[in-house]
């Protein structure tokens, strides 16, 4: 239920939103027909309480016995994609602020914005060029590390680029090759250290028929160091290379599902960090009936991570939410969440916890009423609860908001 929604899913908040690395394959080329122009805007504000607002456990941090916060959060969302001839540009995401009644320290601007291009060219080839920025206040749950200099108060950026190209009609095959750029910058002095650049690099054979959809074989390399953690000798970072087997298909309008299931292999730069082999998988279904949506989405890939004390980490995700039209004017909302997160531990950073792994459940419910055309309110409340190794890191959070939009 929290952070912002962006074009084509590339760009998304890690921690609010997971934020895996790029070795999802691309996407196939022509088999999808674009979306059609529309330029959308909307003003929101969200009233949020927080149970938890430093999200840890209050009998091992000294907080005391009450550390629930309440945020305001105004924003402004554009989702905008306009054709210009067989070209098309688009700009999607949010820009808005939080403002924390309790602990102020959190204060920060929210953005989120993905814009670029789709291009036609050479009768039956497309590209895709996108650019994104994000900056946020980092995740409270992944900040365990306060005293002895380091703060909980660090603001992250991520920059992107990414363009992927690729021929193919409605029938045969359909190679495409891909390249994305992430860098990962924060504001913290002593977090600086888990600043991060990853180059990734995918290419795709696919074949294509209406009544079959489009089967694909991928590969991809990954290559993502930490800068800021160097010696004479080595960089920390990681190698990551992938390769699998992609489905997707669409089953008239009301369903859509795309998979992949694959092998990745981490070999890390560092020594003495565990190296890994597994499989990486994904899969996204989204059903859209007369009054009920559907949407599941499962993955599982290695990430590099902006927690101050790992090198890398194998991240699994599955989510669930519905959304049903009880009549015109109230829709009745409902998710659930699974993430666990297995860590592998720098060697630079000795004096780090022993991670080990952890499990975040999360499930939530609500209401959405339309009392004008261009007027929502959306009530929602959530419960989230962590299971970690180490127990400073367990926590428990109950969530209530209340969020005004007004489409302009």
């Amino acid at each position: 239920m929290r952070g912002f929604q962006v074009h084509r899913g590339v760009l998304r908040l890690r921690s609010a939103l997971a934020l895996p690395c790029a070795l999802v394959p691309l996407a196939a080329h022509g088999q999808a027909a674009r979306p059609t122009r529309h330029v959308d805007a909307t003003l929101s504000t969200t009233l949020q309480y927080d149970s938890n607002g430093l999200l840890s456990d209050s009998a091992v941090n000294g907080s005391g016995p009450s550390q629930s916060d309440l945020r305001a959060t105004p924003s402004l969302n554009l989702d905008i994609y306009v054709p210009v001839g067989r070209q098309a540009v688009f700009l999607a995401g949010g820009i808005g602020y939080d403002f924390h009644t309790r602990y102020k320290r959190f204060n920060s601007e929210r953005i989120n914005l993905a814009g670029g291009a789709d291009l036609s060219y050479a009768g039956n080839c497309t590209s895709h060029v996108e650019l994104g920025y994000a900056r946020y206040h980092t995740n409270l749950a992944d900040i365990v590390d306060i005293g002895g200099g380091f703060t909980d108060n660090n603001r992250e950026e991520r920059r992107s680029f990414g363009i992927d190209a690729g021929c193919g009609g409605a029938i045969g095959l359909r190679p495409s090759i891909g390249f994305r750029r992430e860098e990962v910058r924060n504001s913290s002095f002593f977090r600086r250290i888990s600043n991060d650049n990853t180059d990734t690099y995918t290419t795709q054979l696919g074949y294509s028929r209406p009544a079959l959809g489009t089967v694909s074989i991928y590969g991809s390399f990954s290559d993502g160091e930490y800068p800021n953690r160097r010696t004479a000798t080595f960089v920390d970072g990681v190698r990551i290379f992938s390769g699998g087997l992609q489905y997707e298909r669409a089953v008239g309008t009301r369903l859509t599902a795309r998979g992949s299931l694959g092998y990745s292999r981490v070999e890390p730069k560092a020594p003495g960090v565990p190296k890994y082999g597994g499989l990486s998988y994904s899969l996204s279904a989204t059903y859209r009936g007369d009054r009920i949506s559907l949407t599941a989405l499962g993955s599982r890939s290695v990430e590099q991570s902006n927690i101050l004390d790992i090198s890398y980490d194998i991240d699994t995700n599955f989510s669930l939410n519905a959304e049903y039209a009880l009549s015109p004017k109230v829709n009745l909302l409902g998710d659930a969440r699974y993430q666990r997160r297995s860590f592998r531990s720098s060697p630079l950073i000795p004096s780090s916890l022993a991670r080990g792994s952890d499990r975040l459940y999360d499930v939530g419910g609500g209401v959405r009423l339309f009392p004008r055309n261009r007027l929502s309110f959306t009530l929602e409340a959530e419960r989230e609860h962590r299971d970690a190794d180490v127990r400073l890191l367990n926590y428990n959070d109950t969530r209530v908001s209340l969020t005004a939009t007004v489409r302009l």
